[in-house]
């Protein structure tokens, strides 16, 4: 394989596991920029169209997931190499996000470029996303995205339209179907042409009795027929983690394959390797290998890339991240694999502040043996005990964040504790062990948000034979919680970390 092929395809796959420690990251940094880094409605509109019309299920450009550990974005200045860029978030009292604000440093002030605006529905549902450019010292609209729900919070309709001539206009449109168990079944697409619908692209999926998406085939509409375009496969052990992901194209009348990405765990769950073999003369063709190192707390601290050539396993680089007793990520190095030895090639370090923290991305300088300001930038991911909490790309970050947990619970020494839950992260069920002798009463188990609603409240009776309870949370968004446990007039809490 051709290595700048290799290395280029080595500076992503990277991000798949290193980057996001097991969690969603808020990745403000999916811009669409031109050249100069300036924002332009056709470039925006464009990636819309596109996204669009490729058919991913939710085109938006960020993710904007609270990150379980109750950490939150408040705003984040970048430096680059030729501008500076700031971005602005807002909430609402609920811990929704109604705004992004995008700005750039020009001539000594701060000059907002773009702005994207959220609404949601009584159920904490997103209802409106609008897309606003600065013009004339004034917001002005570029698009806006609306959205309908079941009963259950099943998103149904997705509406899209695009501001012209002072109004909006159809853009585009999705409708999401479900099988009685709330599983995505398909959803379609349809643009807005001459006055009316038509159809645009259809993707279909398929499940294992376990729930796991087996098939994502996705169709064209063409000559007023669906036509096959591509066709994505899993496959599951039996602890229903992901063993293969291979994908195929139509090729007139049948499938071709691509690739297939095949990977390996732990006994915990832990990704171990990541295979990529290609489909090429009529046969599979090994590509590239990733391999990962996990600390006691299973923390990724290193990634081994590899790749094969003329059919033997080479070392091509490795990822380091180095952790403080916090689990926060201080530094994330990368090193290039020569004759003998690794050597350096850029790394980034991490300064934990109150609120804050700083990043700054580095060079080795082959002339002076030593790590030098980068001159071209590198990508940022701050890890927060243990969870990638926001990514960017740049030479400097300043990364500005609320702790928003918000809620207390009582401490008491472990021989004492009135309640033991675990697990804790919990997924789908909080198992709660109660004191044998706080038993003598019946007694209430309450789980709140972090806005103090209560989503889940269990009667439970003194006479219960057993002392342990379980609680289940499969219906309960990600997050931080606080569980109380009442008996007459005595209480206690904790607080419980649900992630998906």
């Amino acid at each position: 394989m051709n290595k700048k092929v290799l290395a280029c395809l080595l500076l992503i796959l990277p991000n798949v596991i290193i980057g996001q420690q097991k969690t969603l990251s808020f990745n403000a940094d999916k811009c669409i920029e031109n050249n100069t880094g300036s924002l332009y409605a056709n470039d925006i509109l464009i990636s819309l169209m596109q996204t669009f019309e490729c058919g991913n299920l939710v085109p938006t450009m960020f993710d904007y997931s609270n990150n379980s550990k109750g950490f939150r974005a408040d705003s984040a200045i970048i430096t680059r190499q030729d501008e500076e860029i700031k971005r602005i978030y807002a909430y609402d009292e609920y811990g929704n996000l109604i705004t992004e604000k995008w700005q750039t440093y020009t001539q000594g002030n701060w000059l907002n470029q773009v702005q994207y605006a959220f609404t949601y529905d009584e159920y904490g549902n997103k209802f409106s996303y609008l897309t606003q450019l600065w013009e004339d010292n004034s917001w002005a609209n570029l698009s806006i995205s609306n959205y309908e729900y079941g009963i259950s919070g099943e998103m149904l309709v997705r509406e899209i339209k695009q501001w012209s001539n002072e109004g909006w206009v159809n853009y585009g449109i999705i409708t999401f179907y479900y099988n009685p168990e709330g599983k995505l079944l398909s959803y379609q697409s349809k643009r807005w042409v001459n006055d009316q619908w038509e159809n645009q692209w259809l993707a279909t999926y398929t499940y294992d009795s376990n729930g796991n998406l087996l098939t994502d085939l996705h169709q064209y509409w063409v000559n007023n027929v669906w036509e096959n375009s591509e066709l994505k496969s899993y496959s599951y052990d039996l602890f229903n983690n992901q063993l293969t992901f291979l994908l195929q194209d139509w090729d007139d009348t049948t499938w071709a394959n691509i690739y297939i990405i095949t990977r390996s765990y732990d006994g915990s769950g832990n990704i171990l390797t990541i295979k990529t073999t290609f489909w090429h003369n009529n046969g599979w063709h090994d590509a590239w290998l990733l391999t990962y190192i996990y600390d006691s707390n299973e923390h990724i601290t290193n990634q081994l890339n590899q790749y094969w050539e003329n059919g033997e396993l080479e070392t091509y680089g490795m990822h380091t991240n180095i952790y403080d007793v916090n689990f926060n990520c201080l530094s994330q190095m990368y090193q290039t694999w020569g004759v003998n030895s690794y050597s350096n090639e850029r790394k980034t370090e991490y300064s934990f502040l109150s609120g804050k923290v700083e990043a700054t991305a580095f060079d080795w300088d082959w002339q002076t043996n030593d790590w030098v300001l980068s001159t071209v930038g590198s990508r940022f991911d701050i890890i927060m005990v243990g969870d990638t909490v926001y990514t960017h790309s740049g030479i400097n970050m300043d990364f500005y964040y609320s702790d928003v947990t918000g809620i207390e619970e009582q401490n008491a020494p472990l021989e004492n504790e009135i309640i033991h839950c675990y697990p804790n992260p919990a997924t789908n069920q909080i198992n709660i062990e109660i004191n044998p002798a706080w038993q003598t009463d019946d007694f209430q188990i309450e789980l709140f948000n972090q806005t103090g609603q209560r989503v889940k409240s269990v009667e439970i009776s003194s006479g219960k034979s057993s002392s342990e309870i379980s609680l289940d949370v499969g219906d309960v968004p990600p997050g931080l919680y606080l569980l109380r446990v009442t008996a007459g007039q005595s209480a206690s809490t904790r607080k419980i970390i649900i992630s998906k």
